[in-house]
């Protein structure tokens, strides 16, 4: 029996993608392995096996260099204390580099001011802080680092662990993650978090992490600067705006990156769907509170007593005599 080249590949594929699936690979040196992870990739996204390898040699020849620029990229946070606190703040914001080109959260209003709102959500001690919310959604293990000031004096970090549920096929039922975290505050006019979210332990996670930088805004800030009323109005003046945008940046070649990217931010668009709720019901719950505290009604006056009148009692016979008789 004749021995199957080195190409040959025994995949059942109809019409012309067979011999497509037998000449793509010939002479390439890839195992069997490789080539079958290639065309079962060409059928599942019905591409042309022949576009799927020219693509995968693509992303070979260009993916060092990406990773390279991925490292080499501006910092997503400013770097040291800035001498001019708002004219820093805005630059972050208009930064385009590194770019955060999927939208989580826009432009969310909450009826607090900045410092509030660290110490609700952001803070070690925070009742809503993100290991909650993950907690909330089914993450375990959930391990979080106190926020550390760092070398430049104007950042904190902090790191959280835990354990994700996968519900993907073929993969472990949970994987180990971690999100890095970084906090720069440019009171009175907002607060920057970036987050860098990695997964372990799942095929191809080592390919990518997940970046994403949420802005909290204060409403004054950014009514004088979008034209809204002026920032003594009580519309104005009050709360804050939180925006958050991510990105997925790999880190290397695969040729799945597509497919990763899809569903990665389908994935994280839901977390932050979910994570805007949590703020929103964070304060439905403290009104909730406000409205369960017992009330303590104050004492009513004491009412002074009532005056009553006493008739003078008639005088006493002295002469020792009834019905006028003498005794």
């Amino acid at each position: 029996m004749e021995k199957p080249l080195p190409g040959d590949l025994h995949v059942s594929v109809k019409g012309s993608q067979t011999s497509e699936v037998r000449n793509a690979g010939d002479g390439d040196g890839k195992s069997d392995d490789e080539r079958a992870a290639e065309a079962l990739e060409a059928m599942a996204d019905f591409s042309s096996l022949s576009l799927i390898v020219r693509q995968k040699k693509q992303l070979e020849e260009e993916g060092f260099d990406d990773a390279v620029k991925e490292k080499q990229r501006s910092p997503s946070i400013v770097s040291g204390v800035p001498s001019d606190v708002k004219k820093a703040w805005e630059e972050l914001k208009a930064s385009t580099d590194p770019s955060f080109n999927e939208c989580g959260i826009e432009n969310l209003s909450l009826p607090c001011d900045i410092d509030t709102y660290f110490n609700k959500f952001l803070s070690d001690e925070a009742p809503f802080s993100t290991a909650s919310y993950l907690s909330k959604v089914g993450d375990t293990e959930l391990s979080t680092s106190n926020w550390v000031i760092n070398d430049d004096k104007f950042t904190k970090s902090r790191t959280i662990h835990y354990r994700h549920p996968i519900t993907a096929p073929m993969a472990p039922p949970s994987a180990k993650a971690t999100k890095e975290q970084t906090l720069q505050s440019f009171l009175p006019y907002g607060i920057c978090v970036v987050t860098t979210t990695k997964v372990n332990d799942v095929p191809m996670t080592d390919c990518f992490v997940v970046e994403d930088r949420l802005l909290v805004e204060a409403r004054a800030a950014a009514a004088a600067k979008e034209g809204e009323p002026p920032s003594g109005s009580e519309e104005a003046s009050e709360g804050v705006r939180v925006s958050a945008a991510f990105e997925v940046r790999f880190v290397k070649s695969t040729m799945f990156r597509r497919i990763i990217n899809s569903t990665t931010i389908s994935e994280f668009k839901k977390f932050f769907q979910g994570y805007a709720a949590n703020m929103k019901e964070a304060f439905v719950e403290d009104e909730r509170q406000e409205l369960d505290a017992p009330v303590t009604a104050p004492l009513p006056a004491l009412a002074e007593p009532e005056a009553k009148e006493y008739s003078t009692p008639s005088a006493v016979p002295t002469d020792n005599t009834t019905n006028g008789t003498v005794i």
